[in-house]
């Protein structure tokens, strides 16, 4: 059955995305080397060459680990999701999408928005002056 799900993944990408298996193929940890090779064996067929990359370069590979669930996580690397939501409703898989966890840079309090006040927010008090000297005004040159 998931050899079945497999070429049936391998088909509808060849179908639907030959152009880009050379993406693919990289995504799927391919070399220089062997994409090239593929690509003298089958010059300007992509379509041959998508399914040749897939089916007799990767699948040998990974023997295994080549399954449906790779082959979409890989498109929704690469954001083919159409093709990927082809894959997964032929196929009847699903796979869970990865959770990204994006930080955000604390902002400095000056430039916070919201009711929150600034943190090192100075406010003017004239209670409390600004400078200090016995008359209560500002200090002179000659005064220091």
């Amino acid at each position: 059955m998931s050899e079945e799900n497999l070429k049936k993944a391998i088909n509808i990408i060849a179908d639907n995305k030959a152009e880009r298996w050379e993406d693919i193929a990289r995504a799927l940890g391919a070399t220089t080397t062997q994409t090239e090779s593929v690509e003298d064996k089958y010059p300007k067929n992509f379509q041959q060459q998508c399914l040749y990359y897939l089916t007799d370069v990767w699948w040998e590979k990974e023997a295994a680990e080549a399954t449906v669930e790779k082959l979409c996580q890989t498109l929704q690397k690469l954001g083919l999701n159409r093709t990927k939501d082809a894959v997964e409703k032929e196929c009847n898989v699903t796979t869970a999408a990865p959770v990204s966890v994006k930080r955000k840079r604390p902002m400095s309090p000056y430039y916070q928005k919201g009711p929150e006040e600034p943190i090192l927010a100075v406010a003017w008090n004239e209670e409390i002056p600004l400078f200090r000297s016995d008359q209560g005004s500002r200090p002179t040159a000659s005064s220091n």
